[in-house]
Parts: C-alpha cells; sequence; structure tokens
C-alpha cells in the first residue's frame, strides 16, 4: 500500500455564502490529487490535469483573498516549480477547478495580495532577487 507523502489544507468561505468549504492537496510519490469539499460534497481531482507544473511543499505558499472588490475569495497559489502565481477559480459549486495564472517569473516565499487603490489589487512580496519588498499590480 502506497502512503501520502504531503497533505496541505486550508478552509475558508470561497463563495461568500456564509458556508466553509476545505481545500485539501494530497500526494503521494505517484498521483497528485486535489480535492474540493462544500456542503458535505467531495469532488475529487487529478492536479496534473488541471496544471502539469503544479507542486506544493507547504502551506506558506497558499493565500486566500479577494481578487475584486466584493468579490468572491480566491485560493492564491505561489507555485516554487515554475515560479509563477496563480488563483484557483471553483466553478459548479466545487464540480470543476481553473488554475489561473496571474503572475509569473517571481522568487519569494513571503506575500499576500491587497486592493491598496479602490479598484486595482496588488500582490505585495518579499523580493529575494533584490531584497526588499516589492508591489505589483494584478
Amino acid at each position: 500500500m502506497l502512503s501520502c507523502s504531503k497533505f496541505l489544507i486550508i478552509a475558508d468561505d470561497f463563495h461568500n455564502l456564509g458556508k466553509e468549504s476545505i481545500i485539501s492537496f494530497v500526494e503521494s510519490d505517484e498521483k497528485h490529487y486535489i480535492l474540493i469539499t462544500r456542503d458535505g460534497f467531495v469532488n475529487i481531482f487529478n492536479a496534473e490535469e488541471v496544471n502539469n507544473n503544479f507542486i506544493l511543499e507547504d502551506n506558506k505558499q497558499l493565500f486566500v483573498s479577494e481578487l475584486k472588490t466584493n468579490g468572491t475569495r480566491r485560493l492564491i497559489i505561489n507555485n516554487y516549480n515554475n515560479q509563477s502565481i496563480y488563483w484557483l477559480n471553483i466553478l459548479r459549486k466545487g464540480k470543476k477547478i481553473i488554475l489561473t495564472e496571474i503572475i509569473d517569473e517571481i522568487t519569494t516565499e513571503k506575500f499576500f495580495v491587497k486592493n491598496m487603490t479602490v479598484n486595482n489589487f496588488h500582490f505585495i512580496y518579499l523580493n529575494q532577487t533584490m531584497g526588499c519588498i516589492s508591489i505589483r499590480q494584478i
């Protein structure tokens, strides 16, 4: 029997409905899955079918934020493997997911997303290349 090599989990109200959803990332040496749990239902996705460069090492790669004013909350993912930032879009009540790249060519381990002006959201991060705090508009 194969064992689980990584298990990461994050919970939030991703749909602004006052109901918690749970997103789990489960990996063995051979398989990688994303599980979306909402309203007592679990949907399982093969992570390699969603994005074949997608690798998670720890919870520091995950952050939950709005990307639009009064919008639904999104899971922001820092993919160390290809140095890109993605947001996970949950569609059809958890029956479909899409990973959308929002920033590429970035090397950081510490970051967050915040609306710094009325309608613009920004990615604020510790720029490891330049040794400073950097801000990029999303």
